[in-house]
């Protein structure tokens, strides 16, 4: 294949718009010359280097030759264009920050327009200089996403494998493939979510239950997919264990107040309350069904509620 048809694939330099993407092209293009432009050997002949400037300037629009006629060496016309157009500024990594982390899979049409949209965000930013490690980027991919995958989100975490936007990126698109990437797949998800939002709306009620009010049982609920709480996979449901079978309900029930009081015992919880509570001990009625909570700092604190 000759260099002519290389260069056709090289995109025309028009500035600072697309700059990153011709120096990437454009760098590449060189080494399959057999120059490296960070390099220059020291025994490259003139006829050489005057090939290599001919061949870079090749991938220049037209408009720009402005600023370069007065190059004679390849390494000297690249040094220009870096300087001229190479915009790894404070104000631009501000810019390309905001941009990368505003992404929204919500906001993109595929799975892999959105993955795209992430790690093209990153390399520009990459570029200004600014540091990057792959465990954010593969964190970014998962924080754009809808609360759709949060089970997902939580098997990755518990699995222990590394984070890395590699490991991420082919999980999220080999998912893709699977449901397929199209309108109506995204389509599908916004349904899927409603029906989600009625579930929790609803005090975490089960598909059954759903299915009911949706069928008139409970006026203005609506929403288009069947009810199918279980492959929503809700993350408080999965916690609270919503499967399990119900106490057994007692044959009968003490007729006076005080007669006989349950309580019960909850904590130590992970994160403590405004009032840096940990537990929290409640006190029910058998008759009355009359019901006392308190919020405990520590567990010792029980006795002093009874």
């Amino acid at each position: 294949m000759s260099s002519g048809s290389y260069i056709v694939n090289v995109p025309k330099l028009k500035g600072r718009e697309n700059y990153d993407d011709w120096a990437f092209a454009a760098r590449n293009f060189l080494v399959l010359e057999a120059i490296d432009i960070d390099a220059i050997p020291k025994d490259f002949s003139e006829t050489e280097d005057k090939k290599a400037k001919a061949k870079l300037v090749m991938t220049i629009d037209p408009k720009l030759y402005v600023h370069i006629k007065n190059e004679t060496k390849v390494a000297s016309l690249w040094k220009k264009l870096q300087m001229l157009f190479d915009d790894s500024g404070f104000t631009r990594k501000i810019s390309l920050l905001r941009t990368l982390i505003s992404i929204r899979l919500d906001n993109c049409e595929t799975m892999t327009s959105y993955v795209s949209q992430i790690l093209e965000t990153a390399q520009r930013l990459k570029g200004t200089g600014f540091e990057i490690n792959e465990e954010w980027i593969g964190s970014l991919l998962l924080a754009g996403l809808p609360e759709k995958f949060a089970p997902m989100i939580m098997a990755i975490e518990h699995s222990g494998i590394v984070i890395n936007s590699d490991v991420i990126k082919t999980k999220l698109i080999d998912m893709s493939s699977e449901v397929g990437s199209t309108e109506s797949e995204v389509a599908l998800w916004s349904k899927s979510k409603e029906v989600v939002q009625w579930h929790r709306k609803l005090g975490h009620v089960n598909s059954n239950d759903l299915q009911e009010m949706k069928n008139g049982a409970v006026e203005g609920v609506s929403y288009d997919t069947k009810a199918d709480i279980q492959k929503s996979n809700c993350e408080v449901c999965c916690e609270g264990k919503q499967a399990r079978l119900p106490f057994k309900v007692a044959p009968h029930r003490r007729n006076k107040v005080l007669d006989l009081v349950h309580s019960d015992l909850c904590g130590p919880m992970e994160v403590r309350s405004v009032g840096q509570a940990r537990y929290f001990l409640l006190f029910v009625d058998d008759a009355s069904r009359m019901a006392f909570v308190y919020f405990l700092k520590e567990k010792n604190q029980v006795l002093q509620h009874f």
